[in-house]
């Protein structure tokens, strides 16, 4: 809805808001598969805001209600943030690397072809500030190879086209 909206137009502060509220009103009711949904969105957001604690919260709480309740797409979700915070935030990047490389084993066992190339291009990020830039460009090429094969090219490609100029550009600056 509408916490999906203003995440795309990058208006995080008013998408958390909507984000927490549909929570809220979620676990009032007892709408146990919205709250599990739309709980990796408000960790989403606390990461892009820079809220780390608040947002390895909601990570943890995410992905032990996914845990539970089976809800593997949000799960996959959860774990997408939670690998940036630990890299990005926690300077934790094999932590990170394999929080990212399980989501991508859990994609590829639900057959989630789109989450699948999106999390590519997360392991890929992943190995690229691990120090790995040849598997990640390698993992990112793949990836897109992916996105064209299942029409998805808007879904994870532009991510995945950043993440293989963002490894040559590292390659060529540590380079020079």
């Amino acid at each position: 809805g509408l916490g999906d909206a203003y995440f795309l137009q990058g208006r995080l502060e008013s998408s958390l808001d909507h984000f927490e509220r549909c929570v809220s009103l979620s676990r009032r009711h007892g709408f146990g598969r919205s709250e599990v949904a739309n709980l990796p969105m408000i960790a989403h957001c606390l990461l892009f805001l820079g809220h780390v604690e608040r947002g390895l919260a909601a990570c943890d709480e995410a992905v032990a209600m996914t845990t539970r309740g089976a809800m593997r797409r949000a799960r996959i979700i959860a774990l997408h943030a939670r690998a940036y915070l630990h890299a990005r935030y926690l300077g934790e990047y094999d932590v990170a690397l394999a929080i990212a490389q399980d989501a991508l084993a859990q994609a590829r066992e639900i057959e989630a072809r789109r989450f699948e190339a999106q999390t590519m291009g997360i392991v890929a990020r992943m190995l690229g500030w691990a120090g790995r830039p040849d598997a990640a460009r390698q993992l990112a090429r793949d990836g897109l190879a992916l996105c064209r094969s299942i029409d998805a090219m808007t879904y994870a490609g532009p991510t995945l086209l950043a993440e293989t100029l963002d490894v040559h550009l590292a390659k060529q600056h540590s380079a020079a």
